[in-house]
């Protein structure tokens, strides 16, 4: 026997890798794509569904015996029982990149934008309540809502005439408009005495 070099030895252990050769071999996605948990060889039983469901009784026989022809040749994930074919999982490294996709938005997207956004409405929001401080009494809603309306300022006569002369115009008045105006008519009326 013929003793190799130090380099050749290390040289052939290259050679034969201990790795898969191909990361997208079928037989290696073992993961639900729909909840990202571990399935491998084990298959979810459609009694365990039933079951589940046993308690709220939304599920009668039919329903049961349809399901079960549905899936007679598939296999269902036994956490979500959703149903999946040989196509419809995921590699291992596939979920491990959705994470870590999910986890580098959160920490160099979204929380930036939110420090970003947060310094403009912080400065909006003190703006406004600036000008709600600078603001002259008369434009405020609270003096608008207390407002005392004097009624002896308010020409009865005028608005008379005018609503006579928006009912002559009108050619689509009825009854109950000139039954509404002679009440408001009356009760102005009342008012001045």
């Amino acid at each position: 026997m013929t003793r190799l070099p130090w380099y050749k030895k290390i040289l052939l252990r290259l050679e034969y890798p201990a790795f898969n050769d191909n990361p997208f071999d079928r037989k290696l996605a073992e993961f639900c794509r729909y909840c990202r948990h571990f399935v491998g060889s084990h298959k979810g039983n459609i009694k365990d569904y039933f079951e589940l469901l046993q308690e709220y009784q939304t599920l009668d026989e039919s329903d049961k015996e349809l399901m079960t022809k549905l899936l007679s040749r598939r296999s269902i994930c036994p956490v979500c029982f959703r149903p999946f074919g040989s196509n419809d999982k995921y590699y291992r490294w596939q979920v491990i990149l959705e994470v870590l996709s999910f986890y580098v938005f959160m920490c160099f997207i979204w929380i930036p934008l939110i420090i970003l956004l947060f310094f403009p409405a912080l400065f909006d929001r003190f703006w406004s309540n600036i000008e709600t401080l600078q603001k002259p009494e008369s434009k405020t809603t609270d003096t608008l809502i207390n407002a005392d309306i004097d009624l002896e300022y308010i020409d009865f006569e005028y608005k008379a005439t005018v609503r006579g002369v928006m009912m002559k115009n009108n050619d689509t008045s009825t009854d109950l408009s000139v039954a509404i105006d002679d009440a408001v008519l009356e009760d102005e009326m009342e008012s001045e005495d």
